[in-house]
């Protein structure tokens, strides 16, 4: 396994990407691992030298998001992860650590936190309610 492979893990379904596991203790530069299409990007790394990044800002562009993509960034603590496929079958189990992520581009999960875990949580809005977002499995 290389270490790329050991720092993001992908869960697919049907030729379909569902979800990645980033785990930010393994060593290793920048990488962007999120394909090009996804509705949700994500890139992360180590800078082994100081670097000033060039100033930028963002264009205003239309773009449609048909699935709510997931960012979920255990700080400490843990939390065990089913991961589900969009006809909600489980295509992985994962458990985060401190500087462990999760990001689920369709599909599903469940979780199981223990307790004082800190984490991040990070999706796309703007968010409809619980009754228009999300079918229980």
């Amino acid at each position: 396994m290389t270490a790329s492979e050991a720092r993001v893990r992908e869960f697919t379904s049907d030729g379909r990407v569902v979800a990645h596991v980033y785990d930010l203790n393994q060593d290793g530069g920048m990488t962007f691992p999120t394909p090009a299409e996804a509705e949700m990007q994500c890139g992360f790394g180590v800078v082994p030298e100081a670097k000033t990044l060039k100033p930028h800002v963002h264009k205003v562009l239309g773009r449609e998001t048909q699935n709510t993509s997931e960012f979920i960034l255990v700080l400490s603590g843990a939390m065990h992860v089913d991961i589900y496929d969009p006809e909600r079958r489980v295509v992985g189990q994962v458990v985060l650590g401190p500087q462990m992520a999760l990001l689920q581009f369709i599909g599903g999960h469940g979780f199981h936190v223990e307790a004082g875990t800190k984490y991040l949580e990070v999706k796309q809005g703007p968010y409809y309610g619980e009754t228009a977002d999300k079918v229980w499995i």
